[in-house]
């Protein structure tokens, strides 16, 4: 190495990023650029009993978190969630559904 830039480092990527697209599965609606409409897509794998993940737009935080019994979504904008097989339409606001429904 004769002390340039290494080429063993991902360029604009981190693991934050996973968090929030993978398993709290906050994507963007390429119908509504810049985050003024969300899916959300969450994956909760079986053995992770808590999660909190987010990501803040220019409208606001959007987040997903679940514990045991409940997944909770947060979103200052209108989402669609893909949940449990079936899709939902949300308007901006405060949600809480069972885990178990």
């Amino acid at each position: 190495w004769g002390g340039g830039k290494s080429g063993k480092h991902h360029l604009m990527s981190h693991i934050g990023g996973w968090f929030y697209k993978a398993l709290a599965g906050i994507q963007i609606d390429e119908n509504a650029p810049g985050f003024a409409r969300v899916k959300l897509q969450p994956h909760i794998p079986e053995d992770m009993t808590n999660f909190c993940g987010w990501h803040d737009t220019a409208y606001g935080r959007v987040c997903v978190s679940w514990d045991a019994e409940y997944l909770y979504v947060d979103t200052p904008v209108p989402a669609q969630l893909d949940w449990m097989g079936s899709t939902v339409t949300l308007q901006p606001g405060s949600y809480r559904y069972n885990r178990e429904a």
